[in-house]
């Protein structure tokens, strides 16, 4: 149940579905291994001969929530967690009423038995935030009366209202530019000179973006001033999840005979999460989004349990789990059916539908994610486990072959990209780039002038697989009334990930060679006038290909793990006759899961960033 993509559970169940767990935190058995952590072992219900069932509601609103710890004096943040959990549980023996099935009526009392497990839950979860949004006057390019402070621009004469003197900082407009039509080229300064500021501090409106002129009306509206923590702020903004999952078990078992039990279970959780920040609301506005999650999680789970003799006791499973974890847009522009509001903006893309983000210093439009991708991870597994008792010792012995799959498209940068205008805020603004004086983000985010940009150049879906198998063997010997041993040894090999078109590899230093570069350069030349004549080349060697392994790194074969643990009550001078001090010790040596290390890329060969540039150009 631990996932390909990331090391945590695929599928998850309602407490009252569990019948008993166990949480080994340290010294476990060589049963267990690919784990750097602890073991968490679950069992499920089953059914009974008698019917037995559950139905329940829990509820949580902010009425009956505590407040947050705080230190803040004033606008003291509220908890806004809001809950619906409901539950129906019910099992019993299967029967096949005779009325009803005729011939096909079936009795299942003392053999089949079934329990199903249905929990839906939704909540709501809101985190309150302040923010400094530009005055109407800014967003007409007007900085004529602007300070900067903590946060971002204000009137000066409103800092000097709220006695926030001494974070007042230069908030100088400088013209990095000279406009040839509707295009900009970046003036070149001679030695010592630097950018001229723009007059009163306002930026001409011939020189406003048209497209960032469009974008101000998705831009949170500013309200009145206030304090937050003794900074400046406006504006009172939200950030929230609304998540709705519903949980389904069904569990069948049938006792063949007194030797033989079958048991087959099947789970899956489905989830949507709808995360927004302002105004944001599905079906009117969800421009200003979160992303929306979606998770589609399933497991399928058969065991045999089969007694051989009461000494002698074999269980095999049979398992097979998938997930598809996405992280897309709201429905409105969901990356496959949805509208594009990059293409409708004139900005490229590469999907049906999708949303670009606009970081304008003050506030974003829009959304992106890094971890933005499309996930389908399947695991199948076979595991089979002997157990025999033999005097004070108790045998156990057991393989475990596994294969995990992980098909991954990454999306960043792919349905609108990333537009940066706060990454540097004086970058294009200020009296002489990176060095320079003044400048502010948000105006860089009207002249249409980002710092960076993130644009996926094409979809490459990434096909990743994992294989496994082990074999241990664990004695528990009870060698005194107060003394039991644990020894095992566990063998553990996995192969390293595979892609299924060998779009993996690694640079290969070793083959590194220098080459001449054509003079003149003058990138080339240092600070100090020495120039540079010759690269370093190191090649990039694709796994699969050139006589290389499918593998990125080496198959290691000798994993032993060895296990030992004790546990000993001592007894002196018939002290601790009733075992109540028990000392417990062991040494054990694991290997870690090659899977779950994330599930983006590595290496990605379609990402794409790009420096300052304007939205007409992406030099």
């Amino acid at each position: 149940n631990t996932g390909a993509g990331l090391g945590r559970a695929i599928v998850t169940f309602s407490p009252d579905t569990i019948q008993e767990f166990t949480v080994q935190t340290s010294n476990f058995s060589a049963e267990f291994g690919t784990t750097g952590g602890g073991v968490v072992n679950m069992t499920t219900k089953s059914g009974t001969n008698q019917y037995n069932g559950t139905a329940y509601w829990y509820h949580r609103n902010p009425a009956l929530n505590a407040t947050p710890f705080t230190t803040s004096s004033n606008n003291s943040p509220q908890s806004n967690r809001r809950q619906h959990q409901f539950g129906l549980i019910v099992g019993g023996p299967i029967v096949l009423p005779k009325k009803i099935f005729g011939p096909a009526a079936y009795d299942g009392h003392d053999k089949s038995f079934f329990f199903v497990a249905y929990e839906p839950r939704y909540y709501y979860d809101a985190t309150q935030g302040t923010q400094l949004l530009p005055t109407p006057a800014m967003l007409r390019g007007d900085f004529s009366n602007a300070v900067r402070v903590n946060g971002g621009l204000a009137p000066r004469d409103v800092v000097e209202r709220f006695a926030l003197q001494n974070q007042i900082a230069d908030a100088t407009i400088y013209n990095q530019w000279i406009v040839n039509g509707n295009l900009f080229t970046r003036r070149t300064l001679a030695a010592g000179q630097t950018f001229p500021a723009f007059p009163d501090n306002k930026i001409p409106a011939n020189m406003l973006d048209p497209l960032s002129q469009e974008l101000l009306k998705y831009m949170p509206t500013a309200g009145e001033y206030f304090l937050a923590d003794g900074n400046l702020r406006n504006y009172v903004s939200e950030t929230f999840i609304k998540n709705l999952e519903k949980r389904l078990t069904v569990r069948l078992d049938h006792q063949f005979n007194s030797a033989n039990r079958l048991s087959g279970r099947y789970t899956q959780v489905p989830i949507r999460g709808d995360r927004g920040r302002g105004d944001f609301q599905i079906g009117r506005d969800e421009i200003n989004s979160g992303g929306t999650d979606y998770s589609w999680s399933k497991q399928v789970l058969l065991t045999d349990t089969h007694i051989f003799s009461p000494k002698v006791v074999n269980e095999l499973r049979l398992n097979y789990t998938f997930g598809r974890f996405t992280k897309n847009f709201p429905p409105m522009f969901d990356a496959l059916t949805g509208r594009n509001f990059s293409t409708e903006l004139g900005l490229p893309s590469l999907t049906p539908g999708g949303l670009p983000e606009f970081a304008t210093g003050p506030a974003s439009i829009g959304w992106s994610l890094s971890q933005q991708n499309e996930n389908a991870e399947h695991s199948y597994g076979i595991a089979n486990n002997l157990s025999w008792t033999q005097g004070n010792m108790s045998w156990k012995f057991g393989v475990d072959l596994s294969q995990q799959r992980l098909k991954t498209i990454p999306m960043f940068g792919a349905s609108g990209g990333r537009y940066e205008f706060n990454r540097n805020p004086t970058l294009t603004n200020s009296t002489g780039g990176n060095a320079g004086t003044g400048g502010s983000e948000f105006a860089q985010f009207l002249l249409g002038t980002y710092n960076q940009t993130t644009l996926r150049e094409v979809f490459i879906p990434y096909y990743y697989q994992w294989n496994s198998a082990a074999a241990f063997a664990q004695n528990d010997w009870k060698l005194r009334p107060n003394l039991t041993l644990n020894l095992g040894l566990r063998y553990s090999l996995q192969l390293p990930r595979t892609e299924k078109y060998d779009r993996q590899g690694a640079f290969l230093p070793e083959l590194a060679k220098e080459f001449p570069i054509t003079q003149p350069c003058p990138q080339c030349v240092l600070p100090d006038g020495r120039t540079i004549t010759t690269a370093l080349v190191v090649p990039f060697g694709y796994s699969g290909r050139g006589g290389r392994s499918r593998y990125i790194f080496p198959v290691e074969k000798l994993n032993f793990e060895p296990r030992f643990g004790f546990a000993y009550a001592p007894r002196l001078f018939g002290w601790n006759e009733n075992s109540r001090f028990v000392v417990r010790g062991g040494y054990g040596l694991s290997h870690a899961a090659l899977t779950g290390m994330g599930r983006n890329p590595s290496p990605d060969f379609a990402a794409g960033t790009t420096d300052f540039g304007t939205f007409d150009t992406r030099s």
